[in-house]
């Protein structure tokens, strides 16, 4: 399965054509390390995972050591809000659908900033704004918040689903959003002094890109402004 994640990414990075080989790329947010493990894979020199999360960084840290073996691959157990890295280091640096989760997310940009090198590039992405798709399930999450995970988590298995549209669900049912426009979230971003904006694509057919979108009937009322991934340079 972790596999299947790593791959994800790597399709990602390939059909956007970002220049990963030798780059030094800070994650923020890292989760279990797999956005981590696919750059490395795509040739980045060296890579930072960082979470405030024990156990995602102990995983990570554990499945670096079996697979990969390498001093490059580094995850360290920080705050977004203020890693202690050196300033100007990084030439790339990765929030992938951590940022909307934040009480204070324009102190993390700002943190970001800081560890990036000039014309450092940035790949952003967060949850879009005025869809029914979202909307349905932060009704869901809103009207289950008696109802224990475990248990969510059990009649979701039981419906033998694959494993991301069952981690899809399990996270839309718990987790709370900040939603964004393009439009609002390229001026947040600017504000902090970040530049030349654009949309990358996911790639596949759950992702919510603008062409899918506009695939479906009634495209832009199901899924709003779909999918952001916001790529821009310091």
């Amino acid at each position: 399965e972790f596999r299947k994640y790593i791959n994800r990414y790597k399709h990602r990075i390939k059909i956007n054509k970002l220049k990963i080989k030798g780059k030094k790329i800070i994650d923020f947010g890292c989760g279990n390390g797999m956005f981590c493990f696919a750059l490395f894979e795509m040739g980045a020199e060296e890579v930072y995972g960082i979470d405030f999360g024990e156990d995602s960084i102990k995983f990570a840290k554990k499945f670096a050591k079996k697979y990969y073996k390498s001093n490059k691959i580094k995850f360290l157990r920080k705050t977004v809000y203020k890693t202690n890295l050196k300033k100007d280091y990084f030439d790339f640096a990765i929030q992938n659908g951590v940022f909307h989760h934040l009480k204070n997310e324009d102190r993390a940009i700002k943190e970001i900033f800081r560890v990036l090198k000039a014309r450092g590039k940035l790949w952003y992405y967060t949850a879009g704004k005025n869809d029914i798709a979202n909307s349905l399930l932060d009704l869901a999450r809103e009207t289950t918040l008696n109802i224990p995970y475990n248990f969510k988590y059990k009649v979701f298995s039981s419906l033998n689903m694959g494993t991301n549209k069952k981690v899809h669900l399990m996270d839309g049912f718990t987790a709370v959003y900040k939603r964004e426009t393009f439009k609002n979230l390229t001026k947040k971003l600017a504000k902090h002094k970040f530049k030349n904006f654009s949309l990358l694509r996911g790639g596949y057919n759950t992702d919510k890109d603008q062409d899918m979108i506009l695939n479906y009937d009634y495209g832009k009322e199901k899924f709003g402004e779909g999918d952001l991934r916001i790529f821009c340079e310091k």
